[in-house]
């Protein structure tokens, strides 16, 4: 199986490896195809390199934010670097496109892939300010790398729902909450949840909760 993996060098990511016609998963749940791509695999790495990688790089370098938001993005750097995860500019959406899945943490054979979709991404960028869309992108890739620390890539599909409020319960205690804290104004979405998690009392363990979550 061909695939697609790629490092932070200069600021930018590099594809190093040429896709081929086969899906990047295995997985008969995720498949993702070239017949799917909306653009090609050129426009999405060229909005990678020029949009999102900046946004993710400078927010790490910087001395902005809560540190736990750091943290985590520091963390999806230095990764990579050391190819521990590998991450790819998809040219397509994600195949459910009612749940506007922008990244994803996807297991391939031996390797572990950090998925981002492209065009789900540009329709963000599209829709939101300049500041809200930033925000956005850095919390989209932190919680993505909440599933990674916590080890949840290893876990069985029955674990999936839970796995999912525990880590977005982290995700709104550790970087939403300290984020509206400062005064950024978040996406309804994250100020959604925030709100559903403060109702129960902070409590990402409640049934009530987990139940609140569709899977991607």
């Amino acid at each position: 199986m061909g695939r697609l993996s790629s490092c932070v060098v200069c600021g930018t990511f590099v594809l190093m490896a040429a896709i081929s016609a086969r899906a990047y998963g295995e997985n008969p749940k995720f498949v993702i195809r070239e017949s799917d791509f909306v653009m090609s695999q050129d426009e999405a790495l060229k909005f990678s390199n020029e949009v999102i990688s900046p946004i993710l790089i400078g927010y790490a370098g910087g001395q902005e934010g809560p540190e736990s938001l750091r943290r985590r993005l520091l963390a999806f750097i230095q990764m990579n670097k050391t190819h521990e995860i590998s991450y790819v500019a998809v040219p397509a959406y994600y195949p459910d496109r009612a749940l506007h899945v922008v990244a994803k943490v996807q297991p391939v054979q031996s390797d572990r892939l950090l998925l981002a979709f492209i065009p789900e991404l540009m329709e963000w960028r599209s829709r939101l300010s300049a500041t809200d869309f930033r925000f956005a992108v850095l919390i989209a890739f932190a919680h993505e790398m909440i599933h990674i620390e916590l080890g949840q890539e290893k876990h069985s599909d029955k674990e999936a729902l839970k796995d999912e409020g525990t880590a977005w319960g982290k995700t709104v205690l550790e970087i939403i909450r300290p984020l509206e804290a400062q005064g950024i104004v978040m996406l309804p979405e994250y100020k959604n949840v925030s709100s559903r998690l403060k109702a129960l009392n902070d409590n990402y363990e409640d049934p009530r909760w987990i139940k609140t979550f569709r899977l991607p």
